[in-house]
């Protein structure tokens, strides 16, 4: 299954994030790119309409509102993988909760459209910047049996378009990354994670469009899903600044690669 550009990162990248938030290739599912480097995944808001709610507004103004604040929001049918959810409830009221499925806010049926937008947005940029290990670690589905544990996994340490120096830099920021979040990785796990690199031609001394693509394997090498980070960079950023972006890069795929673990545990 293929995560929902969570990074939206980048922005919208579809995962997209709000405001400025210092991450620029935050996990962002449906963010189309924007500012800085940002992923698809981890902080673009599913509108949810009830069926029988009154709410004073409607998921499409709602997520309107949303994107006025600089949320990436979409009014959908069902919630996505590894983003926010804003449901409305039977009372008028609406719910926030985090791609862990935690309860993070509840809107009045009495505020406004724009305080209402403004009071979810503010509640998703405290959320995404709180560090990944806790809002993972604090998402555990108490229903998975213990036997089930996250796979653990192996950074394939080739990834291509990219050199092997700058490779080995990317790898090593993001098994940190992972480790920070909660994963177990081995050299020897029969689950993989292998990257891509994908950047598009520019203007001199314009910014760069590029897009990290990073794929989840099983033990017999089918495509269990897909994370997606998208952003234009400066140019030197790919060369004598890669250090600098490989630490950008890495905590954004790190949620996106998180998110595809869990989402395979729960399949097991």
């Amino acid at each position: 299954m293929r995560l929902p550009i969570l990074l939206g990162a980048l922005l919208p990248l579809v995962l997209a994030s709000c405001g400025n938030l210092p991450r620029p290739f935050a996990h962002d599912p449906d963010a189309p790119p924007k500012g800085l480097v940002r992923l698809t995944s981890g902080t673009g808001v599913a509108v949810l309409a009830s069926p029988g709610s009154v709410t004073t507004f409607s998921a499409e103004e709602m997520a309107l509102a949303l994107r006025a604040f600089d949320v990436p929001a979409d009014a959908l049918v069902e919630p996505r993988l590894g983003g926010y959810v804003l449901r409305a409830a039977l009372d008028g009221s609406w719910e926030l909760s985090s791609p862990a499925g935690l309860p993070l806010l509840v809107v009045p049926a009495t505020a406004d459209l724009v305080e209402a937008g403004e009071a979810v947005a503010h509640a998703v940029e405290s959320d995404a910047t709180r560090p990944l290990s806790l809002r993972m670690a604090a998402g555990v589905d108490p229903s998975l049996p213990v036997s089930s544990p996250l796979p653990t996994l192996r950074v394939v340490p080739e990834i291509e378009g990219l050199d092997g120096g700058r490779a080995r830099v990317l790898v090593g920021a993001l098994e940190g990354a992972l480790r920070r979040a909660g994963l177990t990785l081995d050299a020897a796990a029969q689950w993989t994670v292998a990257g891509r690199l994908e950047t598009a031609s520019a203007a001199k001394g314009e910014p760069v469009p590029v897009r990290f693509t990073w794929i989840l394997r099983g033990p017999d090498g089918t495509e269990q899903g897909a994370a997606e980070q998208a952003n234009a960079v400066p140019p030197d950023t790919l060369t004598r600044g890669f250090a600098a972006l490989a630490a950008a890069v890495a905590p954004g795929a790190a949620e996106g690669i998180a998110a595809l673990a869990h989402e395979a545990r729960a399949s097991r």
